[in-house]
Order: structure tokens, then C-alpha cells, then sequence
């Protein structure tokens, strides 16, 4: 996962990186149950019931599956279904859980997107709420679960309604404009108050489809030490000692109750040499940084699309316990190179043109917007795949990621690694003021 900490364009621009985030589990002892599939979808006032929702899933993709919309990009249907974000949908399925399951001493909830505002439910007990489609939740579910079938709800309230409530409050305190989009695009107003793909309340290029659904994975994971939850890494350069600096932060979920001894090993398989570190993890650490040190020999260097090749070395980044009892692995692929922006003085102004691997490059490329309006549809492999290909038949070698979508997945990132694109990656905001309150900012 990258983590975005600064809105300077500069750092920005240090986002067109490797995104390199083709991550791959691996447990013994640990347990995941996936409550991918089929759901029950019903709306808060019983006008739909029975209805078959998917996860991950939408609520516009779902509606048109149980042929209660027709095909929503033909006709008006983005202004006769204005209806569906403005009502309340439910998601909800019963699940079977095991002794060996329930033994464990932690048990987390994950769900990697909620679009966006739900209160969550497991076996009727509220155990937590969502308000932003761009974080992954993980919640604790350790004392909620039972062994045999238990039941999940996942209650979506009205993002338009939210949106418009969250903007009568601030008015009393100064309005954030823009409002509303303009009378052309039939969107919906004050998408600015929400942490929501802002495209979706319409934009100049696509209608309005303020979705609703758990729009990426979601799974149960139990486990009784310590869990990989993300591994990113960053490659510098050191000419001095013709080395490429490799640096890896491991991020933990520790367990909460037990004291458990464990240890991290990271590997990287080279051209010819395989580099491993080994170290004791410490008590209870939610995050671990390993330094690797690359012999320059060891690696070929990665180049843009129509500059040379596009290598990549698979780091394999491995926790266990001292007796092997638990075992969780990420696997992420690193390329090695240089990028910077060079804004050297002109007689009027500064240049502005990235070297990469010391040679200026001319960046070809264009704007890439959600790959579908609706969300979870643009999680897809094969679009994905088609699109990021026919960007490098194209003789393109960077893509700025627009601000109005949504952080894309992590095979986005590897696959644009795979074919030589770099990305310019914004923050998700765009064509807007924003609040500055404590809650938002959270």
C-alpha cells in the first residue's frame, strides 16, 4: 500500500515510483476466510428485498444484475436512477466459523474498500463504521464470533444525503466551494465534503453514479503472534560505493495479548547472488525497517518504455515465530533506478523534465481516469491489463493518475512496474477546496 503523507507537487512527482505491490500471503497455522461471493441485498425500507448483491461488489452493478435497472450507460438512466444513492442498502450473509478458527487469540475483520459510509455488524452487534472509500478497515472481531454460522451486515447510508448534511453544517461556518457541479454535467452537489471518489457525483467526461458497496476484498483473518500487513520499499542510489541502497519498511498487526518471540527475513533473488537479512523482531512492533545494500553488478537496471528494459526482482519478506509455528510472508517486486525532476533557472522561469538513470527523458503519456466509473469494476485484471497495454503500444512511459478517482490496485502499480510506465500518482482530491476540520483531516 503507498502511503501519501505530503501535498507538495514535489513529492508527488517522487510518487511516479515503482509501485512494485504485487503482494502474495502466505500462512501456516494462520487462518483467512474470505467472505467474497454472494450477499443478501435489501434497501432500509423493504421496497427491495431478497436481492442478490456481490462482494466485492456495487450497488448500481447489483441493481442492474436483479434487472432492477437496465443498462445504466444507455439512455437518461443516470437521471432516472438518481433514486439509488439516495436510499439506505444492506448488505448481509451468514458465515460458517470453526473451533480451530475461533481458538485464535486475535481475529480481525478486514475490509480493503467500503464505499463509504456503513455501519458494520457481526451477529447483530454493531462493531464498527466506515466514512472513506480509500482506507482499508480492520477490525477486531476476536470476542464477537461463535463457532458455527454467524452473520455479517454491512448497513450503507446515503452518501448524497451525507454529503448534503456534512455541507449545511459547515455553511454556518464559511462555505467550501465548489457547491455544485454545473447545471450540464446532472451531478450532484458537494462531493468535497466527502472522502469519495469525486467523479462519481459527475464530471465533464462521465455521468453521476454515487455508488455504494463493498468494492474490494474482504476477509477474516485469525492468527496468534504477528502478521505482514504491507511491505514498501525505495530504492536510492550511492555512487560512492557503487551501490543501490534497498530500503524495506515492514509494517505488523502484533498480536495484543500474547508475548511472542519472532524474527523477519527478507530476500531478494538477484542476477546472480541472493541477499538476506535476518533480525529479531521486537515485542509488540507494528513496524520494521531493513536496509539492504545491492552490489550495482547484481542487478540490471530499470528503464521507461522505449529505453531499455523493464527489470524486476522478486523480495520475499518472511515472519515466524521461533518455533515456526506461525508463519506470514508478503512477496513485492523492486526495480532499480533514478528519477528527479530537474528545474534548473531559465532566463525566465525553470525547466521542468525528469532525468531517469541520469538521462533526460521526454515523458509520453496521459491522464488516467477511473478505469470505470463504477468502482469495483475497475478492479478488473483484464481491463487493466488492456488498458496499461495499449498505453505501451502507445510509446507511453508515464501515466498521472488523476485526482478525481481512486488509488488503483496494487496489480495496477505492478503491472505498469512490469511495462515500463511510470506513474504520477495525485492525492485524491481535485478542482476543489476542501475542509480543514479535525474529523476530515483524520
Amino acid at each position: 500500500m503507498i502511503h501519501f503523507n505530503d501535498s507538495t507537487l514535489a513529492m508527488m512527482i517522487c510518487c511516479a515510483f515503482f509501485a512494485i505491490f504485487s503482494l502474495i500471503n502466505v500462512s501456516n497455522a494462520l487462518q483467512s476466510l474470505s467472505l467474497n461471493g454472494q450477499w443478501e441485498l435489501n434497501d432500509s425500507k423493504n421496497s427491495y428485498k431478497g436481492l442478490t448483491g456481490n462482494v466485492p461488489g456495487g450497488i448500481y452493478s447489483d441493481l442492474m444484475d436483479n434487472k432492477v435497472l437496465d443498462d445504466i450507460f444507455s439512455g437518461y438512466l443516470d437521471e432516472t436512477s438518481k433514486w439509488v444513492p439516495r436510499q439506505e442498502w444492506i448488505y448481509v450473509r451468514n458465515f460458517s466459523v470453526t473451533e480451530e478458527l475461533i481458538n485464535h487469540e486475535n481475529i480481525n475483520l478486514v475490509f480493503d474498500g467500503l464505499d463509504t459510509f456503513a455501519y458494520v455488524y457481526i451477529n447483530n452487534e454493531e462493531i464498527g463504521q466506515s466514512k472513506n472509500m480509500f482506507v482499508q478497515y480492520v477490525f477486531d472481531v476476536s470476542n464477537k464470533l461463535k463457532v458455527g454460522e454467524n452473520t455479517i451486515k454491512v448497513h450503507f447510508m446515503s452518501p448524497v444525503k451525507i454529503s448534503e448534511d456534512l455541507a449545511e453544517k459547515q455553511i454556518h461556518s464559511y462555505v467550501i466551494p465548489p457547491v455544485c457541479p454545473p447545471n450540464e454535467y446532472h451531478g450532484e452537489c458537494n462531493v468535497n465534503m466527502v472522502r469519495k471518489m469525486q467523479a462519481s457525483y459527475a464530471w465533464d467526461w462521465g455521468p453521476s453514479f454515487p455508488s455504494v458497496g463493498i468494492w474490494k476484498d474482504v476477509n477474516i483473518e485469525a492468527f496468534n503472534s504477528t502478521i505482514i500487513r504491507h511491505v514498501v520499499t525505495d530504492v536510492l542510489e550511492d555512487d560512492d560505493n557503487d551501490t543501490w541502497i534497498l530500503n524495506i519498511d515492514i509494517y505488523l498487526a502484533p498480536s495484543k495479548k500474547t508475548i511472542t518471540n519472532g524474527k523477519i527475513e527478507a530476500k531478494i533473488q538477484l542476477n546472480n547472488q541472493v541477499i538476506t537479512k535476518v533480525f529479531d523482531v521486537p515485542v509488540h512492533a507494528t513496524n520494521i525497517s531493513v536496509v539492504c545494500e545491492i552490489p550495482k553488478g547484481s542487478v540490471h537496471t530499470w528503464w521507461p518504455n522505449g529505453y531499455g528494459a523493464h527489470d524486476l526482482y522478486l523480495l520475499k519478506v518472511r515472519y515466524s515465530t521461533e518455533e515456526e509455528s506461525e508463519v506470514s510472508t508478503k512477496e513485492v517486486r523492486v526495480g532499480f533506478r533514478t528519477i528527479e525532476l530537474v528545474q534548473d533557472p531559465l532566463g525566465e522561469g525553470y525547466s521542468f523534465y525528469f532525468r531517469v538513470n541520469g538521462i533526460p527523458i521526454f515523458m509520453k503519456g496521459s491522464n488516467e481516469i477511473p478505469i470505470d466509473v463504477l468502482p469495483e469494476r475497475g478492479q478488473d485484471k483484464k481491463k487493466i491489463r488492456r488498458l496499461l497495454q495499449t498505453a505501451k503500444d502507445s510509446h507511453m512511459n508515464m501515466l498521472r493518475v488523476w485526482g478525481g478517482g481512486v488509488y488503483e490496485s496494487d496489480y495496477f502499480y505492478d503491472l505498469a512496474d512490469e511495462m515500463g510506465i511510470l506513474i504520477w500518482q495525485d492525492f485524491m482530491f481535485a478542482c476543489a477546496l476542501y475542509p480543514s476540520s479535525e474529523d476530515f483531516l483524520e
